[in-house]
């Protein structure tokens, strides 16, 4: 048996409820993506958790403009490379903002 030392997760998705969507809505609100109003409310009124496996959420009216504005905020945006440079015609949309 190999003498392992550690290993290596290539995608750190591990839980759906807290790796899916509300680790997506953090990290956008952390790399400067969304304004703190966003996150704020988002993270105050709205329970993401699993929203990409069951997409049978029933949201108040705040939460479904929320996940709306957020989701036109970050549409464009490079998830995988945040701070890459944007070139022109590539194949992965790219995001040249300033920060909110």
């Amino acid at each position: 048996m190999p003498n392992l030392k550690g290993q290596i997760i290539a995608n750190g998705l591990t839980d759906w409820k807290y790796d899916g969507f509300p680790s997506f809505f953090k990290m956008a609100f952390y790399h400067g993506l969304i304004d703190d109003e966003l996150y704020e409310t988002g993270r105050d009124e709205c329970d993401f958790s699993y929203i990409e496996v069951t997409g049978s959420q029933n949201y108040s009216e705040t939460c479904k403009q929320i996940l709306f504005t957020f989701l036109n905020y970050t549409r464009y945006a490079n998830t995988w490379d945040v701070y890459g440079k944007c070139y022109q015609n590539q194949p992965v949309p790219c995001l040249w903002t300033q920060p909110i």
